[in-house]
């Protein structure tokens, strides 16, 4: 269970850090366009590379983890988990 959580932490660490730098390479890019001391051509090839990887990863623990409800409209099932709780 305490495996579990430290993992679960510890992707969110990665993802919020991905997500920063992320973000400051998007600002040093929009920087470098307006001051035109940056090219803004994107490199194609890295970028489908990049986003297939992606695309592969997610569909893969797609299938490893699992999803076994829906969320989406219709998806016909409330969160009661026994009990009243004046819902």
């Amino acid at each position: 269970k305490r495996a579990e959580i430290l993992g679960a932490i510890l992707s969110v660490m990665i993802i919020w850090f991905l997500t920063g730098v992320l973000l400051w390479e998007a600002v040093l890019r929009t920087q470098g366009i307006i001051n035109n001391t940056r090219d803004s051509v994107v490199d194609g090839k890295i970028m489908f590379v990049v986003a297939a990887f992606g695309l592969v990863a997610n569909v893969t623990l797609l299938f490893v983890l699992g999803h076994d409800h829906s969320h989406g409209p219709g998806g016909g099932h409330g969160h009661s988990h026994g009990g009243n709780h004046g819902h």
